[in-house]
């Protein structure tokens, strides 16, 4: 059962994501997005530094963790949104040149 279930489950991904068409495999994609996150994640801890770095205009700060988790989820949600509107691996994620208008 489980065989068959593996075997559904890679059918269903070559079926939806074409990687012979692309010329990848699964595991050369899945190794690729690791990769992308492991350079990306800076991201993660460089931008809520930046962020919690000015007060607000009532005097308050943003909180650490809630800026560490508004990015992650954000950079979940846009990079699945993008793989499955665009069947193209492009990660996305805030990016640190709109902090300086939002910050400053």
């Amino acid at each position: 059962m489980s065989t068959m279930a593996a075997t559904f489950w890679e059918s269903f991904l070559e079926w939806r994501f074409r990687f012979a068409a692309h010329g990848t495999t699964l595991g050369r994609d899945t190794m690729a997005g690791v990769t992308t996150f492991i350079v990306m994640s800076y991201i993660i801890f460089l931008n809520p530094i930046i962020l919690t770095s000015v007060k607000q205009a009532d005097g308050k700060m943003l909180a650490f963790e809630g800026v560490v988790t508004a990015t992650c989820v954000v950079a979940a949600v846009m990079t699945m949104a993008m793989g499955f509107y665009t069947n193209k691996a492009y990660a996305l994620v805030p990016g640190l040149g709109i902090n300086a208008i939002v910050v400053f």
